[in-house]
């Protein structure tokens, strides 16, 4: 099998090429990925991601390629250029498949509105519903006092924990 492809709902399509052979009597894998959808909205919908909140004029237009070759040990993606509406990035990857997973990666990015895919905000109706922040703590009283704050022995990194389980070498530009 030199080609698999798959067509996807919003004009979308994957395809992957290549080939597997033995390598020293282990496998070994090189190919290329490509991927588009006309309608990235569509297909995100179709997956059960809700865009709703995102603008409209966004998560239009997807599109993604890149080498990959892997081994028993090692994955690496080469040469990736993904494309989200207005914004570029390329770069590589590489995943080490050993007891304790490492990655390594280099991520160009031109550049990235974020504010351009938040929803609309909320404008107050009238200037007699704004608190200031006096109005705030006089309304909540003493209940959530100074005291109430994370202290150091509450561990306010502990969401970050998960990083503890990898090696990472990242550099993005």
């Amino acid at each position: 099998l030199n080609l698999a492809s798959l067509l996807l709902p919003g004009g979308g399509e994957a395809a992957v090429s290549g080939r597997i052979f033995a390598q020293g009597g282990r496998p070994e894998y090189s190919g290329k990925l490509d991927a588009h959808a006309d309608n990235l909205r569509a297909l995100l919908g179709w997956l059960g991601k809700d865009v709703g909140p995102v603008p409209a004029s966004r998560l239009r237009k997807f599109a993604f390629s890149s080498s990959i070759k892997g081994t028993h040990q090692r994955l690496k993606v080469q040469d990736a250029k993904v494309s989200i509406d207005t914004t570029r990035i390329d770069g590589d990857i590489t995943l080490a498949l050993r007891e304790r997973l490492a990655f390594g990666a280099t991520v160009n990015v031109d550049s990235l509105d974020l504010d351009a895919y938040a929803p609309p905000r909320r404008q107050p109706k009238s200037k007699k519903n704004v608190q200031t922040g006096k109005d705030a703590v006089k309304r909540l009283g003493t209940k959530y006092s100074i005291k109430s704050a994370p202290t150091a022995s509450q561990k306010p990194l502990a969401p970050l924990a998960f990083l503890n389980h990898f090696d990472a070498n990242v550099r993005l530009r």
